[in-house]
């Protein structure tokens, strides 16, 4: 197998930053037939039934997932979930928990240190817009943020800021993760996750002059390791997440492996570990993060004091500290703290201070530090119980536990795997939002194309235009910088539908047709022309036969489908290439007239997959996916990116999407898709709506049917898969199509016969991710992303591919360099 990430940054010449190699390609592959292809339809699921024949008795050295203890890392994530009951017993004051005790001399020889962080959880769009939300709180938080921190040595979490870098350099501010948001980590593709972290940190530094060092995802709906690689690339060493399944949490708290070094699946070496800090209780509020019982913690949330608009819903508010209960009250809160230290190996605690919105006002920043203040002081008047508090940021946090642990000789373990599918109580497994307002989804990649390619073109065409002059400068008539501009404009609002309540689905509707109108109305003003669709209902009920129309032509054949809800199409390409390799499903859906109701596409094939199939996580790496009977249906839905397969010894159904969505195999040999759903109920997570504003929604799938032979490769007791290179070339083209620009015949404009910007083509398991002008102006530097895929050497195509690809674990750089020379 290989799998390759290579990164190039040049400036007029091409330098080699950084370069990772991974595994070796194993042997060839084998073509799989056809038998047949049946269609059942029902009103609200679609399924597609395939079988296959030439089915060889082959000698396979089968994959045996029960490892022994001794050959595995000490946490696999696909392990702890066959191990967990996920029950869920009342745990007393930490409802998803369990009682913590402790001797009260843990202490003694090193004390307990405590960071209480600052922080404001601020979305850039959810109930109110992004614009609203900053006139009405964003601007106040930031402009108080200011003054209090000038005005002593207090610290504060945030992520976007100005005019701070002094802040920043004194230590008592902290710029986290650095993103243009903080993304949803299930729907987002790589490519829109690096971009927006690239545009974040970019701008950091021309503003600020910093870089960040620590990652901070509280809200995300659970966790992917690609994102965790992306940080580790950007050179972050520490991270922290919040919203993992409620029994994960449980278990790792009692292991008291809530912290851990976070590895990529197909990583056998350490080079991809993170540090990463999991929050143990149900939420990032002050309420579930100073200890195991959220009434006493809501009593330090000093901003719900009595006669404040916020108060405790235990019904126990805070109390001002004063010199007659600072005793009490420290010692109550030390309990917490101390429960919860039980839960970590190191006596360094992390204890976040904020929720959404917070330190609106200037009280607020006064009514917690004074009253934390008085707390910290009586901790350190009396040594006698071995805690030292202070304000603090996650660097203190994370630089204080290193050093902890280097002088106990301790070290982190090792964990593997991610963290879909959440649940933060009972049977509420948010799954939903894997598929939730999917023409957005669609829309989200179609853009994310275009801005790929306007990346490049734009690229190449300031280059050209250098090349031109001989001097390293732009035409005097060429706007590059008002292009450049909207180039700006448009990263940054795609940027921002990435944030983890726009690409899901989650925000309110005014919210959602925001977010459309900041991607539409730029678009618009570049059209060169429009075109008119009229769309009709047809006339006949569900009860009705469906219409069926057969297109048969030399390019190629289809069969569409015409429902009441869904218009389904089948297509073959005759031609040569990936593209005549696989079948091309597409959906057009419409279930505006129905109410709680759900679409469904299903396909069936005899594969024995078992309980285990595969999707990819944000269009980077394959994640094995187990069923379980133990879990309810909704929690044996996953996040599909862009792929999803099926396999056994002998055969392998892949399907390619060109939009993320929820994926199942609730039964061997079918994968079920999730294409709309229409849910009139609030979720009771504060949205305060249902989700009803559907629309017309098109979908598009490729399937591949591939012969295959061998297992999967080992690393470190985790099965590995890739994609084969096949499905790679083929997901590339759905994902990625031909941008074509029209213009009139008798237009004055110099045409070119050609223009090959590459010397010669990049191997076809390396695909140029972007050419990205730097920058907040247009300059002569430029940054190439390559991508080597890693794929399955275990399904081959035949004939094989024409391109060529490198069966080497590394490629010569003599080989980019040579296609790129063109470029320098």
């Amino acid at each position: 197998m290989l799998m390759h990430v290579l990164f190039i940054y040049f400036k007029c010449q091409y330098f080699l930053i950084d370069y990772f190699n991974f595994f070796q390609a194993l042997d060839k592959k084998k073509n799989i037939t056809l038998q047949h292809l049946t269609f059942f339809f029902s009103l609200l699921l679609i399924r597609i039934r395939i079988n296959f024949i030439d089915q060889e008795c082959i000698n396979i050295n089968s994959v045996n997932f029960v490892r022994e203890k001794s050959k595995i890392s000490l946490f696999q994530l696909l392990d702890v979930y066959d191990l967990l009951p996920f029950d869920n017993p009342d745990g007393g004051a930490w409802k998803q928990g369990f009682e913590i005790s402790y001797r009260g001399d843990e202490w003694d020889q090193q004390p307990l240190e405590v960071f209480l962080v600052p922080h404001s959880h601020n979305d850039p769009g959810w109930l109110k817009t992004f614009d609203d939300y900053y006139q009405d709180q964003t601007r106040h938080i930031l402009d108080n943020m200011l003054t209090q921190l000038s005005l002593d040595d207090r610290c504060f979490l945030f992520f976007y800021q100005s005019d701070c870098e002094h802040l920043v350099k004194a230590g008592q501010l902290e710029l986290v993760t650095g993103g243009w948001v903080m993304p949803d980590e299930a729907n987002s593709h790589y490519f829109a996750l690096l971009d927006q972290l690239i545009e974040g940190h970019q701008w950091m530094q021309t503003h600020l002059g910093v870089k960040p060092s620590n990652g901070w995802a509280i809200d995300p709906f659970g966790h992917s390791p690609s994102m965790a690689y992306l940080l580790k690339g950007a050179g972050l060493r520490n991270m922290v997440v919040q919203r993992v399944h409620y029994a994960v949490k449980k278990h790792f708290a009692r292991q008291q492996t809530l912290e851990f070094l976070w590895r990529q699946s197909w990583d056998s070496s350490p080079r991809s570990d993170i540090t990463c800090h999991m929050m143990p209780f149900y939420s990032y509020d002050v309420p579930h993060t100073c200890g195991p019982n959220p009434a006493i913690c809501c009593q330090f949330d000093f901003h719900r004091l009595a006669g404040r608009r916020v108060y405790c819903p235990w019904k126990i508010p805070p109390q001002p500290i004063t010199e007659q209960n600072v005793q009490e009250r420290a010692l109550l809160l030390l309990d917490q703290y101390r429960q919860k230290s039980r839960l970590f190996r190191s006596p360094v605690l992390l204890v976040p201070l904020g929720d959404d919105f917070r330190y609106t006002e200037s009280s607020e920043w006064e009514v917690q530090s004074t009253n934390y203040q008085k707390l910290f002081d009586y901790f350190e008047q009396h040594p006698e119980l071995h805690v030292k508090a202070r304000f603090g940021t996650l660097s203190d946090y994370f630089g204080a536990l290193q050093r902890r642990l280097s002088s106990a000789g301790m070290s982190l373990p090792t964990l593997r795997g991610d963290f879909f599918t959440y649940a933060d109580r009972d049977d509420h497994y948010w799954s939903g939002y894997f598929t939730s307002r999917p023409f957005y989804k669609r829309l989200d990649r179609v853009l994310e194309a275009s801005l790929r390619a306007t990346e490049i073109l734009f690229s190449l065409t300031m280059a050209e235009i250098r090349r031109f002059h001989g001097d390293g400068l732009t035409a005097a008539g060429y706007p590059a910088r008002e292009h450049f501009q909207k180039l700006t404009e448009a990263r940054r609002n795609l940027a921002l539908f990435q944030h983890h309540d726009a690409v899901t689905g989650t925000a309110r509707d005014p919210v959602v047709i925001d977010y459309g109108n900041r991607w539409l109305l730029p678009v618009s003003a570049l059209t060169i022309y429009n075109v008119i669709c009229i769309c009709f209902s047809l006339p006949y009920s569900s009860s009705e036969a469906p219409l069926v129309r057969v297109s048969r032509g030399p390019i190629f054949s289809d069969i569409t489908s015409y429902f009441r809800h869904f218009t389904h199409t089948v297509r073959l390409f005759h031609m040569e290439g990936h593209a005549g390799k696989s079948l091309e499903v597409s959906n057009l859906v419409d279930i505006r007239s129905e109410n709680n109701r759900e679409l469904v596409m299903r396909f069936v094939s005899d594969v024995a997959n078992g309980n285990c199939f595969y999707s990819d996580l944000n269009g980077f790496q394959m994640q094995q996916r187990r069923t379980l009977a133990k879990l309810p249906l909704q929690a044996n839905f996953y996040p599909m990116t862009s792929s999803a397969f099926l396999q056994d010894s002998t055969s392998r159904v892949t399907l390619l999407s060109a939009q993320s969505q929820g994926v199942a195999s609730l039964r061997p040999g079918e994968l079920e898709l999730v294409l709309d759903r229409r849910l009139q109920q609030d979720d009771n997570r504060g949205l305060g709506q249902g989700v009803t504003d559907n629309k017309l929604t098109p979908s598009v799938y490729h399937l591949l049917l591939e012969d295959r032979r061998g297992g999967a490769q080992e690393v470190g007791g985790a099965a590995v898969q890739h994609l084969s290179l096949l499905a790679h070339l083929t997901s590339l083209a759905l994902c990625h199509p031909p941008i074509t620009m029209v213009t009139p015949s008798n237009s004055q404009l110099l045409k070119l016969s050609h223009f090959l910007p590459l010397g010669s083509s990049l191997p076809c398991d390396v695909h140029l991710l972007n050419m990205r002008t730097l920058d907040d102006v247009p300059s002569q530097q430029v940054a190439l992303f390559l991508h080597r895929k890693g794929f399955d050497c275990n399904s081959a195509p035949h004939p094989p591919p024409t391109c060529k690809w490198s069966a080497q674990d590394e490629v010569h750089t003599l080989i980019i360099r040579n296609s790129l020379k063109k470029l320098q």
